[in-house]
C-alpha cells in the first residue's frame, strides 16, 4: 500500500532529449527542438507543430547567431523550404520570443502573442538605446540594491533589446479562454501569471498534450 505522505519520483515519457540544435518527434504531427543558450540554463525547448500546410512555431529562442542558423537549417531540411505558417509566442522572456521578429520579417509568417507581453516587448526593445531613469534606480535602491549593486541594473537596461529582434507592429492576440485550429486539432489558451505578466499554455484535449 502506498503511503499518502511519499514522494512518487517524476517520470519521464522519454529516455532522452534531443541534442541541442536538432529535432525529436514527441508524438505525430509535434516535434521538440532544443536551441542553444550562451548562460548558465544551456538550452531553450521549443516546439514545432503540424499545421494547414505546413508547420507553426511555438516559440523561437534568443535572437543570436547560433539560433538564426539553426532556424535557417530547419526550414531547409524540416521545413523543406517552406515558411511556418504561424509564429506563436507564449511570453516576452527573450529565450522564447527572441527570434521571433526576425523570423516574422523572413518568412511573412503572422505573429501570435498574449497582449501584454507583446506591449512590454515592444516598449522594452525601444529601450535599447536609452539609459537608466532615475526612476529605475530609485526602484532598484528601495528592493535592496546597494550601490554597489546599481551599475549592474545600469549594465543589464538596455539587454533585451539587444537579444530580442524587434517585432512588427501587427500581430494576432491570444486570448485567454479561446481555441485555436492549428492543423487537424483544437487548442485551447490557457493563460497562467506571475512566471511572465500574460503567459499562454496550449492545451490539446484529443492529443492530451500541454504546451507549457
Amino acid at each position: 500500500m502506498l503511503d499518502e505522505d511519499a514522494t512518487l519520483p517524476p517520470a519521464y515519457e522519454f529516455d532522452g532529449a534531443p541534442q541541442t540544435g536538432h529535432i525529436m518527434p514527441v508524438i505525430s504531427g509535434l516535434y521538440w527542438l532544443r536551441m542553444p543558450l550562451p548562460m548558465q540554463l544551456t538550452h531553450i525547448n521549443l516546439w514545432l507543430v503540424a499545421d494547414e500546410g505546413g508547420w507553426a512555431i511555438v516559440d523561437t529562442g534568443l535572437y543570436t547567431e547560433d539560433s538564426r542558423e539553426i532556424w535557417k537549417r530547419t526550414h531547409e531540411e524540416f521545413f523543406e523550404g517552406q515558411a511556418p505558417t504561424r509564429i506563436f509566442v507564449t511570453h516576452l522572456h527573450p529565450d522564447h520570443s527572441g527570434c521571433a521578429g526576425w523570423l516574422h520579417r523572413k518568412f511573412g509568417s503572422p505573429l501570435w502573442m498574449p497582449r501584454e507581453e507583446f506591449l512590454l516587448s515592444k516598449l522594452l526593445i525601444d529601450q535599447k538605446d536609452q539609459k537608466p531613469s532615475d526612476f529605475g534606480r530609485q526602484f532598484y535602491k528601495a528592493a535592496g540594491f546597494s550601490d554597489e549593486q546599481l551599475p549592474y541594473y545600469e549594465r543589464m537596461f538596455s539587454l533585451f533589446g539587444s537579444i530580442v529582434s524587434p517585432l512588427p507592429d501587427a500581430y494576432m492576440r491570444l486570448i485567454d479562454g479561446a481555441t485555436i485550429r492549428i492543423g487537424q486539432h483544437n487548442w485551447q489558451v490557457m493563460m497562467g501569471h506571475g512566471h511572465s505578466y500574460e503567459h499562454a499554455c496550449l492545451f490539446c484535449e484529443d492529443l492530451n498534450v500541454l504546451i507549457a
